[in-house]
This record gives structure tokens, sequence and C-alpha cells, in this order.
């Protein structure tokens, strides 16, 4: 049993997650790793809240969530809290990996989770899978080339199942999945179109080894 409640977050603003988490991550830099990867942006709590909301049921005790470019490791640490579930964040930026260390701590110190959150500082081509993966997240950290490489890893890994998240998802992100027989959409979660933007949504795929 998790303790998400929507409810009970709905007057917090950005800082009040980050202080009930006691971590920062606010963006407070421009960073630059090489031309495969974006910059840092923190993905808005309110949209991992309707994330949450849609796949509460799938989070069950032994899942375990990688955050693909997960910079100062908002998701991977707001994602344990709620329902107190392995992560880990996957980082290339070593500046925004050190400071995501500290946030670890800081989190820790308060909510004594000190096994459950890691992170790693390495490109994501050289993630190793361990077959426990339930559900990879990415926003948009890097190239569609390094993507598809993401995916083939996946595949030819021992996981039988998984779920893709795709938070803004990039048309090239999801153009492939569509083309590939072992993934299909599971959940589409629009957002509060601010902009008017048709990226503005959730997408969740489900991978399958076996068709």
């Amino acid at each position: 049993m998790n303790k998400f409640i929507q409810s009970s977050f709905e007057l917090y603003s950005e800082q009040d997650f980050d202080t009930l988490l006691n971590i920062k991550t606010k963006p407070y830099l421009e960073t630059f790793t090489n031309h495969h990867s974006n910059r840092y942006e923190p993905t808005i709590y309110r949209d991992l809240l309707s994330l949450f909301n849609m796949i509460k049921e799938d989070l069950t005790e032994d899942a375990l969530l990688v955050d693909f470019g997960s910079g100062l490791m908002r998701v991977p640490i707001f994602t344990n809290y709620v329902f107190k579930i392995k992560t880990i964040g996957i980082e290339l930026n070593k500046q925004l990996y050190l400071k995501s260390l500290e946030n670890i701590k800081n989190y820790n110190l308060l909510h004594h989770q000190e096994n459950d959150v890691h992170a790693q500082n390495i490109n994501a081509l050289q993630y190793q899978f361990s077959g426990e993966e339930t559900h990879l997240f990415f926003f948009n950290p890097f190239s569609v080339f390094v993507f598809q490489k993401v995916m083939e890893n996946l595949m030819t890994s021992s996981i039988e199942k998984c779920d893709i998240i795709l938070y803004y998802a990039k048309p090239e992100y999801e153009v492939y999945l569509q083309d590939i027989i072992h993934f299909n959409l599971k959940y589409h979660i629009p957002l509060q179109q601010i902009n008017n933007d048709p990226s503005e949504k959730i997408n969740i795929y489900e991978y399958t080894k076996s068709i």
C-alpha cells in the first residue's frame, strides 16, 4: 500500500515539493554534455502526480524505475517517496550527477531510504539491464539515435515486460516505438496545454519480449 493521495498535494508549489523531499531541483545552470544530449529541465511535479494516478496499480513493491537523463533526481526521488520502490537515475553530465548525489543524501537524511535510490554517472548506452527493471522514464534526454540504442539494449536483455514512459515525447521517439511490434501504447495522459503544444502529454508504451 502506498501513501499516494493526489488531493493531499493540491496546494503544493514546485518549491513545496522540493522542501517536502529535502532536495533542490530547480534549474540553476546551463549544462552541455554533447550534441546527443539535451539541457537539464526538471519534470513538473504536477505532471508526475498525473502519471502516478494512472500507473499507481502497476508500481508494486518489487517495481524498479530507471530515469534516463535524471538530472537532479527529481523523478527517482519523488517516485520513491510516494511508492517506496527502488529507483535509479542515469545522468551523463558530471556536474548534475554530483549535485544529484547531494539530493539523494539530503533526502535519505529526512526520509531514511538509504538503499532504494541510486544514481549512476554513465552514458545511457553503458547501462546494463539487470532484468528487474519494470519502468523506464524519458524526458527527451538525448537524440533519437541514443534512444534507439537503449531500446535495442532492452530488447536483447532478459526483461520480459517493461513500461516505457515518454514525457513530452519527441515524435521521433514515438514513430520508432510504433514501428516495432514489441511496443504497444498502453496509456495516454494529456497534460494541461499552456502553449497549445501537442507534445504536452505522457505516453506509456508496454514492451513485451515474446509476441
